[in-house]
């Protein structure tokens, strides 16, 4: 069993997914299903690219 919305697979027979609460299909995933992507880093590298931008502008201005 999987889920069709985060790609959760489930060992167990199960009618609702715990992670985002969609109703389970049967069978496998397909291959080309998109796994829940972890925002964590992208949240990271996007901040840090702030960060230098802001810096840069800083330093140039102050030139």
């Amino acid at each position: 069993m999987y889920c069709k919305k985060c790609g959760k697979v489930y060992k167990k027979p199960k009618k609702v997914c715990t992670d985002c609460g969609l109703a389970l299909v049967n069978g496998t995933p397909p291959a080309n299903a998109n796994p829940k992507i972890k925002k964590g880093p992208i949240i990271v590298f996007g901040a840090l690219v702030v960060v230098l931008i802001a810096v840069f502008v800083i330093v140039s201005l102050t030139q």
